[in-house]
């Protein structure tokens, strides 16, 4: 089996042409460029906590915008005015700056860095100009403008939706299943005002998407942590309530338009309490649908299974193992520690149920853990044998066997094993187990030993890439999924990778042959 390396956003670089500009607008190309506005509690550079200061807002205006990179790069590289202007860039240095960029006097200070404001008025509409970063700067350009956009920033897959306010909301618990007339049905919260989850069909083969149906968190009573998933040829979401109270179920008979309402142990409300869980996978197996889940706050593993042909609303023909407590969670003895969370249910080659879990760590990310099912209600695992190298292990994966070929497929974020420094917050080093800018099938016949198959999503930045929690399902000869997407865009960038900005649908051609 060989492996390609496929960077699917720089093949989707957008055109200078592609974002309509305002008269009084300025578009900004660069790597890695955020738009922010000088208010108080604003932080002036992205990932570091320095907030504008009083002087920042005199220069700039107050609620004016401004471009801007991470402390110590090079920042915004061109700049394009929406009409015949005076462009005004700020940069840390009195020396070198060319003409016709002049001096206007203005300075002020930004975490420690002083800052000399530059006009050019000889810009004109539509004309791309490069701004100057003499040999004398060591941080950051910055652009100031009543209106700014950052331009031709490469898309990662085909954008199904953003969060209406960048860094306001996130794009979170995303899921998707093929209906049985071949659509697509997905779902993700925190892109609507309400921030419930919000549900997206797609008729042609995931090209484009429409909000769809009228399902409400508020009526329908699943709020969070949630998978699709078709049934015996219905639709069903299962997630838990608002404030993570009950584990809930809900049914459509209509492709996903109306849902039922998961009020009691009659219709929906499967388990009473808190829990924890995600868009993990369902197995149909032994005549049982199962499903992993967790505990909250303890976030300790157990599975649930009820049978194949039951009423899935009723609680009562649901039955849980034990949960796996906090003192079976050790990696090779007291070397490493970490919590066993987002399990995936899955049929072993000798036919046992396995629930194949993420083992998240801050330490590392390269394994998962291999908790065993004993007849409906019993969970164990053997600590000698049971912890499985896995890229990626330690991040959110989905995992699902090929009815075609038997092997197990899974999506993962593997970590390079280098340490990720900025400035910034990151002036310590990035958790492993946030370094989530590579996106990566894998594969494994006995779901112990793993190879990487072939990267899908990349992009060489980790602190504001995150390509991460996908969902995904087989559809013929190839593998479909949505994936959360923090990454930047023509508004900015996220907060950080694991702060994810919008939703992705991806498709893996003829997998098999990879």
């Amino acid at each position: 089996m060989r492996s390609r390396l496929l960077i699917l956003g720089i093949l989707l670089l957008l055109p200078a042409s592609a974002l309509a500009q305002a008269s009084d607008e300025v578009l900004v190309r660069g790597r890695l460029i955020d738009v922010r506005y000088a208010f108080p509690k604003q932080d002036f550079f992205p990932q570091y906590e320095w907030k504008c200061s009083e002087e920042v807002m005199a220069v700039v205006g107050k609620g004016g915008a401004f471009a801007v990179s991470l402390y110590e790069n090079r920042g915004p590289e061109q700049l394009c005015c929406g009409r015949v202007a005076t462009a005004r860039i700020a940069l840390d240095t009195e020396e070198g700056v060319p003409a016709p960029w002049t001096a206007t006097g203005d300075v002020f200070e930004a975490a420690g860095v002083t800052y000399h404001v530059y006009e050019n008025r000889r810009i004109r509409t539509g004309q791309w100009t490069e701004i100057p970063y003499p040999s004398g700067c060591s941080h950051s350009a910055v652009v100031l403008a009543p209106r700014i956009q950052v331009d031709g920033v490469p898309e990662f897959g085909t954008v199904i939706v953003k969060v209406p306010q960048l860094r306001k909301s996130g794009a979170y618990n995303q899921t998707m299943t093929v209906l049985p007339d071949g659509s697509y049905l997905a779902a993700c919260t925190g892109v609507s005002e309400d921030k419930g989850v919000s549900m997206f069909l797609s008729r042609d083969g995931g090209v484009t998407w429409n909000r769809h149906g009228h399902f409400s968190t508020q009526k329908n009573l699943v709020a969070n942590y949630h998978n699709l998933f078709v049934h015996q040829g219905a639709v069903y979401i299962m997630g838990v309530g608002p404030g993570r109270e009950g584990l809930r179920i809900c049914r459509s008979n209509d492709g996903g338009l109306t849902w039922t309402q998961a009020k009691d142990g009659h219709s929906g409300l499967i388990l009473e309490g808190l829990y924890h869980t995600a868009p993990v996978p369902m197995l149909v197996s032994g005549g049982r649908i199962w499903r992993a889940c967790e505990t909250y706050p303890d976030k300790e593993p157990f599975v649930l299974s009820a049978p194949a042909d039951a009423d899935l609303l009723d609680a009562s023909n649901w039955t849980r193992t034990n949960t796996v407590g906090h003192g079976m969670k050790k990696i090779q003895g007291a070397k490493l520690s970490g919590t066993l969370i987002e399990g995936n249910v899955v049929e072993a080659p000798n036919g046992e149920v396995i629930n194949l879990i993420r083992t998240n760590s801050s330490s590392t990310s390269r394994f998962a853990t291999r908790l065993h099912v004993s007849g409906t209600d019993s969970l164990y695992f053997h600590p000698s044998t049971d912890w499985v190298e896995m890229p990626g292990g330690g991040k959110k994966f989905t995992v699902r066997r090929d009815p075609v070929g038997g092997l197990y497929w899974a999506l993962t974020n593997p970590d390079s094993g280098e340490t990720h420094v900025h400035a910034g917050i990151y002036r310590n080093g990035m958790s492993h187990s946030l370094e989530r800018n590579r996106l990566v099938l894998v594969c494994s016949a006995d779901l112990v030993n793993w190879i990487e198959v072939e990267t899908v999503l990349y992009d060489p930045d980790p602190f504001f890439h995150g390509f991460q929690y996908a969902d995904w399902e087989f559809d013929g000869d190839d593998i479909v999924g949505v994936v959360r997407v923090g990454a930047p865009e023509s508004r900015g960038l996220p907060i950080r990778q694991h702060d994810s900005n919008m939703m992705s649908f991806i498709r893996i051609r003829n997998f098999r042959e990879l």
